[in-house]
């Protein structure tokens, strides 16, 4: 019985060998492709008695960050606000009126050849910003300096309700 015994341990402890011999083979064929691809291995190898397995849930070292694009570049118009002008103008809006509405004098007054507004600004007379800023006042003739910050943005001022109505009756 001894003798049985110790044939079938050797059986075994050939086995286990064999097992971990192949296990190495495949972990040095894996090895081998990572290093002639010339490629950082991320994921984790790992050989546990004779088992060969790759942990793709542990990272040895951050993969590479892609590189940010670079930031857009935004030409200058004349005609419409940059992205810096309409951050300035929320700015002074914002220091001058906290509450989001303001008077028509004194948002006339901010638009008088400050230098936050596109060049087509800069020939506007007062009478023609009164004109344009009324467009926003409400019963209280306060104007929401949101609204006007918002048709700041767009090349093409937004029709008045009031105008809509009159050129639907022209037809």
């Amino acid at each position: 019985q001894a003798a049985a015994m110790y044939k079938l341990q050797q059986e075994w402890i050939g086995d286990r060998f064999k097992q971990e011999m192949e296990s190495i083979k495949i972990m040095c064929e894996m090895l081998r492709d990572v290093i002639e691809s010339e490629k950082p291995l991320i994921q984790q190898i790992q050989l546990v008695d004779e088992q060969f397995s790759v942990n793709m849930g542990y990272k040895m070292f951050e993969p590479p960050a892609t590189p940010l694009p670079d930031p857009p570049i935004e030409m200058p118009s004349p005609t419409i606000f940059s992205i810096a002008q309409i951050q300035e103008l929320h700015r002074n809006l914002n220091s001058v009126a906290p509450s989001g509405f303001i008077s028509l004098e004194v948002l006339v007054e901010m638009f008088e050849a400050p230098a936050f507004i596109p060049e087509i600004w800069f020939n506007v007379t007062t009478q023609q910003l009164e004109e344009v800023f009324s467009q926003h006042l409400s019963e209280t003739k306060f104007i929401n300096w949101n609204s006007v910050l918002l048709s700041c943005l767009l090349p093409m001022p937004l029709p008045s309700q009031k105008q809509l109505i009159a050129t639907m009756a022209q037809y």
